[in-house]
């Protein structure tokens, strides 16, 4: 057929080729062929006719290929896909328990799902009337919870069917912005964390409220559920992260994290094993914190050179770790030793979020405006 953009002979999945192209936008080539029905298809490497290497994309147009090159020879993780739409910084992601379904909450008061085997948008949620912080899915992937930047009384926190895109609950939440949301891997528990030094834990059936748990004396600014939902975590500007009991309430530890603001907390899905990071006030070295999430002691300090580590996420085995700072990159790590696995550039600006997909072999990263997707292993 004939071609609308400069592109030729684009080769993907089993030697087929693709050279009709129907559009082109900021230097993406889109074509009309659906070629992400799978995994093998979406990995492969194209060439332009004048012999650049392209990498899969996917945009609210279609499929598209961007001229950017692979961030060289990876050895843990290899780029499958990204996904672009918002129109504002990616600031949270989650993902469902299979890994099928991805959510993103953006600055531009959206959330979209993504299906991550066609690279499908399937829906764009607005109710939000300012930036959404926190979104939080279901291990079945049916329920997502979002919510972000408001002041009383429009901080509420926003229950959703993902399959329809109905909106089921909205829940007035807090007194300030919600910063974090998590969910128990059945759905029925819900957390929160907020800017007025709250976490709060919700029933998501009923939309009813079970505890307001008071101990940080500053900004809480993540929370984490293990798998069962019966441990929480908060990380806060306190300098301090904490472990608490979700059916009595009950605060369990207090762990401190010596002079570093806990921007990001992370559980394992058995509970067995706690990651915090965020920024350290004097020092302009920075660090990941590995705790025992059962005594509350202190298993790895990790350095980390440079600018502040800006998100982080465990796969669910705790296996491996991955955090994103504001220079762009992502450190791969090995939980069990400690040791730094790869380092990696993303995007093109700071590392805004991150997720791994259940059973940690998909991890998303978030950014301005882009969400990408890569395959890693441990």
């Amino acid at each position: 057929m004939k071609t609308v953009c400069n592109c030729l002979k684009v080769v993907l999945c089993i030697s087929i080729l693709l050279a009709s192209c129907t559009d082109k936008a900021g230097g993406r080539c889109y074509l009309t062929a659906d070629c992400l029905a799978g995994e093998s298809c979406v990995q492969k490497k194209c060439k332009r006719n004048f012999g650049s290497e392209i990498t899969s994309t996917v945009s609210d147009g279609g499929v598209g290929f961007s001229p950017e090159k692979r961030p060289g020879e990876l050895k843990n993780c290899t780029f499958l896909l990204e996904f672009v739409g918002h129109a504002g910084i990616v600031d949270s992601l989650a993902f469902s328990g299979n890994g099928k379904l991805l959510a993103s909450g953006s600055w531009d008061k959206t959330v979209k799902l993504w299906d991550t085997t066609s690279g499908k948008l399937l829906h764009t949620l607005k109710a939000h009337d300012s930036a959404i912080y926190g979104v939080a899915l279901s291990e079945d992937g049916k329920l997502l919870a979002s919510g972000g930047k408001g002041e009383s009384p429009n901080n509420t926190i926003k229950l959703w069917d993902t399959t329809s895109g109905k909106l089921l609950h909205t829940l007035k939440a807090h007194n300030d912005n919600v910063n974090g949301l998590a969910l128990s891997k059945n759905g029925k528990l819900l957390a929160s964390c907020s800017r007025d030094n709250t976490v709060k834990l919700w029933d998501t059936t009923s939309g009813k409220l079970l505890h307001t748990l008071k101990a940080h004396n500053n900004n809480v600014n993540d929370v984490t559920l293990s798998g069962n939902g019966k441990l929480l975590a908060s990380g806060s500007w306190d300098e301090t992260v904490k472990l608490w009991d979700t059916t009595s309430g009950k605060l369990l530890h207090t762990l401190k994290a010596d002079g570093s603001i806990a921007y990001n907390v992370a559980l394992s899905r058995d509970g067995k094993l706690l990651a915090s990071g965020g920024r350290t006030r004097s020092s302009p070295s920075n660090s990941v914190k590995l705790w025992d999430a059962t005594s509350g002691k202190l298993l790895h300090s990790l350095k980390v050179d440079g600018p502040e580590i800006s998100s982080l996420t465990l796969s669910g085995d705790g296996k491996l770790l991955a955090s994103g700072s504001w220079d762009k990159t992502v450190k791969l790590w090995d939980t069990t030793s400690g040791k730094l696995l790869h380092t990696f550039k993303a995007h093109n600006s700071e590392i805004s979020s991150l997720a791994f997909s259940g059973n940690g072999k998909l991890l998303a990263s978030g950014s301005d405006k882009i969400v990408k997707l890569w395959r890693c292993f441990p």
